[in-house]
């Protein structure tokens, strides 16, 4: 289905987030100050985040929270940490 590309799209974009997440924190030994604005990743269906009291220097959680049409996909807000734990609304979202 058309959610499911894009939701898969959006797993992508996390994963490319978290690539850049973990290239800065061996230049500078920390997460803290590393945006996700910084990566260049946008999309017309989801908005990505990683909240601040999920940011320290040594973990992360990023969030991908669906927005317009995929706003009503099952999986609703998608979630990677810096261990690489994924979550979703459901176990199958990844």
């Amino acid at each position: 289905s058309v959610r499911k590309t894009k939701r898969t799209t959006a797993q992508a974009d996390l994963m490319e987030v978290a690539s850049f997440m973990e290239r800065k924190f061996t230049e500078n030994n920390t997460y803290v100050g590393t945006t996700i604005a910084a990566t260049g990743v946008t999309s017309d269906d989801y908005t990505f985040t990683s909240p601040i009291p999920d940011l320290t220097a040594t973990t992360y959680t990023l969030t991908a929270v669906p927005k317009g049409a995929q706003a009503d996909d099952s999986c609703g807000t998608l979630t990677l940490t810096q261990t690489g734990v994924k979550g979703g609304d459901t176990a199958s979202c990844w």
